[in-house]
């Protein structure tokens, strides 16, 4: 089935014609949405990362904990879908090929976003990008940072890590992102589809390993969540399945 609308973007009407999405080869394209929406499964790990190293500073109870993940997983989902709706909404079917330059991408993104509110906006939107980008960078170096170095950790068998270590890990994982950037620079859509694609892919593992770890204890997951666990389980593993059959050629 297809729909035909008109888009106004940036100032020019389209009409465009959209192609079905429920076809085997528009799978690679679902899976790596999947991939990130709206937040790589590791965050479950990196925010016990952070939960850890607040506890040597103050007191944190379980319910403060489950608060300040529901907190940032619930707004980081609704900031995904605006996110989702303004790609759908405004870009998609406009004409305009998405630019594959970091930079020039951005550009593009901040005049997406002025097309729809305002050109008086642009100043403001360009500094909230900027804020956004900032502290994802930030967070995201400092939490994969800490997760490696826990990794490395318990495969040596040592009892505690020590900061100048943390340390070497944010510059190891600054200096690795750097390289990724600037040998991917022209090519910002193939690396993300790469990335999410194996993020995606590596899902099930890492829901079992979380699931596993809730599964005795004081805290353990039971009734309805723990049902839905297991639905949720089965989906992602059964999605990785049909896109790994689907990239072999048996569909076909």
């Amino acid at each position: 089935m297809k729909l035909e609308y008109s888009l106004t973007f940036w100032g020019q009407i389209n009409d465009y014609i959209s192609p079905s999405p429920w076809n085997i080869a528009s799978l690679a394209f679902i899976v790596a949405l999947m991939g990130w929406m709206p937040a790589p499964i590791e965050l479950s790990a990196i925010n016990s990362m952070w939960v850890v190293a607040k506890r040597r500073l103050t007191k944190v109870s379980y319910k403060e904990g489950i608060f300040d993940f529901n907190v940032g997983y619930i707004s980081t989902a609704i900031l995904a879908l605006v996110f989702l709706a303004l790609g759908a909404l405004v870009q998609f079917g406009a004409g305009e090929s998405v630019q594959m330059v970091g930079g020039k991408y951005i550009e593009q993104l901040i005049n997406m976003y002025a097309s729809t509110i305002g050109e008086w906006a642009k100043e403001l939107i360009a500094f909230i990008a900027f804020m956004c980008i900032f502290g994802t960078t930030i967070s995201m170096l400092d939490g994969y940072s800490r997760a490696n170095l826990e990794s490395l950790r318990l495969l040596i068998g040592t009892k505690e890590s020590r900061l100048s270590f943390l340390n070497l890990s944010i510059l190891f994982s600054t200096i690795s992102v750097l390289i990724v950037i600037f040998g991917f620079n022209d090519a910002v859509g193939p690396m993300l589809k790469l990335a999410m694609i194996g993020s995606f892919v590596s899902t099930p593992v890492f829901s079992w390993l979380n699931l596993s770890l809730v599964m005795k204890g004081e805290h353990r997951v039971k009734g309805g969540l723990f049902y839905l666990s297991l639905i949720g389980l089965v989906y992602l593993a059964g999605f990785t399945l049909l896109f790994i059959v689907s990239q072999i050629g048996w569909l076909k």
